[in-house]
């Protein structure tokens, strides 16, 4: 597997505009970090959920905008912690909640 460098490297996103806000496993889930394969090997990517970023945002088009832009920015910083992993002594969820605090 190969990882781009989140600070350097391309990232690809991919938009899903399927609902998934009500879906057991998706359930509240905006966006996520996975990989695709990129030629023969795995690379990062970013999830958006448009669907249920919609969803949740009850047809409010500034709320949409206002949330899928905290999504992104939210996913990118879980790849930032999975670049530098190695180096953060604490769980994944509260160092990008810390992050995200600093930068709002």
């Amino acid at each position: 597997m190969t990882l781009t460098d989140p600070f350097f490297g391309d990232i690809k996103v991919f938009y899903y505009t399927k609902n998934m806000y009500n879906s057991d496993w998706f359930k509240g889930i905006h966006g996520t970090v996975s990989e695709y394969k990129k030629g023969d090997s795995w690379d990062w990517c970013i999830e958006i959920f448009l669907g249920s970023i919609w969803h949740y945002s009850k047809g409010d088009f500034n709320k949409f905008v206002e949330e899928f832009i905290n999504t992104w920015l939210e996913e990118f910083l879980h790849m930032v912690y999975r670049w530098e992993r190695e180096k953060l002594p604490r769980n994944e969820e509260e160092i990008v909640k810390d992050w995200l605090k600093l930068i709002r």
